[in-house]
């Protein structure tokens, strides 16, 4: 991992850089070759002040499917507020830490070599598995100004994670339905302990990219670290903007969530304290947490971040024991009543944190076999890649796409009785992309089984 760091410094050093001009402004250019190569590829987007004789601000972006305008398209607008330059690979995906380091020296060796970058002003951004390749990017290298991480934390490896010596700053973005919503919270806590410069933005929706208004936020944010470290001139008028709108979003707050406004009055007096009007803050927020309704609000989500680490773990814990040995030990019985209580009890309730809890949950325990099913793909354990499967089409009974998946799963293993059972009910159900079907080798390979041949050719 060494070699990592020393290879991008190694570059911003001593790397003449030969311009290359032409390129389109305000949009995305699509499948641009990254030299040296083994066909990599990458988006860009260039903001209509892009001069590329001025030394320009650079965001390496990493979507965790490597779908490069997937991760470009929430960062326009921002770009074009505050002119930076886009990068996003439509290699690097979620997979090999290894692999995606390669890609990514040989896609900043490109960037630098070919584009006129302010080493000063490098940022990365990732969502999910991309925001933790992200911020180790960040951490490995050591050259990085700022990182946006979308609805994941860090790496579970701890040589990976900030420390002391981490002199990024850091803004985590996460969806209140997102099953990776409570870590970020953790993610906070544990850059507060070291001193990251930090900031975390939630709002309303689930595990995905945050629209371009939430990426909007960390931007504005970045813009006043930059003032702080003398990286941009100071606008007073940028500034008493961004106070205004975010004093904006504080106040829709008091009446609905008294306990985020005050968040968010937090995140005025912490990013503005020289302003002329911040005492008038600091007398709203004593007045919220005086409030009944404050007070409420904190004591129900003090109860549901409890509820919700146990639920959760109790879950998690039945799923690795089950998973490890490829089977479930009551046929799904105790899966489909647990289900069936996170439906009836929380997911019903009308009530608003409970909901959001409910979602998280069964969002993680998706993404946790899910992620599962696909490393252990590339492996030799397919008893738990079935289990894990058969789980996912418990999690969601009504999508045939999981039934499809699952009868893949079979074919894998070489059972062409339950990939042909599965296959026809994944029909039944409306699954009826039939070419994907028809053309998929792993089903092909068992069309020696009459049965599977017959309900195969059968298709139309």
């Amino acid at each position: 991992m060494k070699a990592f760091g020393l290879f991008v410094f190694l570059f911003f050093c001593n790397i003449s850089v030969a311009q290359v001009e032409g390129y389109e402004k305000s949009k995305i250019i699509e499948s641009i070759p990254v030299k040296e190569s083994a066909g990599e590829t990458f988006q860009m987007y260039l903001p209509d002040s892009y001069d590329p004789n001025t030394l320009s601000a650079i965001v390496f972006i990493f979507d965790p499917g490597g779908n490069g305008t997937n991760g470009l398209k929430p960062f326009i607008t921002s770009a074009e507020r505050f002119n930076y330059v886009l990068v996003c690979s439509n290699n690097s995906r979620n997979g090999p830490y290894q692999q995606n380091f390669d890609i990514t020296n040989r896609l900043f060796s490109h960037a630098f070599a070919n584009f006129n970058i302010d080493e000063k002003q490098i940022y990365t951004a990732g969502f999910s598995g991309g925001s933790r390749l992200a911020c180790t990017v960040a951490v490995l290298t050591g050259a990085i100004q700022g990182v946006i991480g979308c609805g994941a934390g860090f790496t579970f490896e701890t040589d990976k994670k900030p420390s002391p010596l981490s002199t990024f700053s850091y803004v985590g973005l996460v969806g209140d339905e997102d099953m990776n919503y409570q870590e970020m919270f953790n993610v906070k806590d544990w850059l507060e302990k070291f001193n990251v410069e930090n900031e975390l933005f939630t709002f309303e929706d689930g595990h995905r990219w945050p629209p371009e208004e939430q990426i909007e936020r960390a931007f504005k944010w970045f813009e006043l670290q930059a003032y702080k470290r003398n990286l941009r001139d100071p606008d007073p008028r940028l500034i008493e903007r961004f106070y205004q709108e975010d004093l904006a979003i504080a106040d829709s707050l008091v009446q609905v969530q008294p306990f985020r406004a005050v968040m968010e009055y937090e995140r005025l007096m912490k990013n503005y304290p020289t302003h002329k009007h911040i005492d008038l803050v600091s007398k709203k927020i004593m007045t919220l947490r005086n409030s009944k309704a404050y007070k409420n609000e904190a004591k129900i989500r003090e109860e549901i971040d409890s509820e919700e680490y146990k639920i959760s773990e109790r879950f998690l814990n039945r799923f690795r024991q089950e998973s490890s040995s490829g089977e479930s030990r009551d046929n799904f019985t105790w899966w489909r009543k647990e289900l069936k209580k996170l439906n009836d009890d929380i997911l019903k309730k009308d009530n608003y944190f409970t909901n959001k809890m409910g979602k998280r949950l069964h969002s993680r325990i998706r993404a946790v076999a899910y992620e599962t099913s696909m490393f252990q793909r590339n492996g030799d354990k397919l008893d738990t890649v079935i289990y894990c499967d058969r789980l996912l089409v418990q999690l969601n009974p009504t999508q045939p796409y999981w039934l499809y998946r699952l009868a893949e799963s079979y074919a894998m293993n070489n059972d062409a009785k339950n990939t042909r059972v599965n296959l026809q009910m994944a029909v039944d159900k409306g699954f009826d992309n039939i070419d994907q079907i028809k053309n998929n080798p792993v089903f092909m390979k068992l069309k020696g089984n009459k049965k599977l041949k017959d309900f195969l050719d059968g298709l139309n």
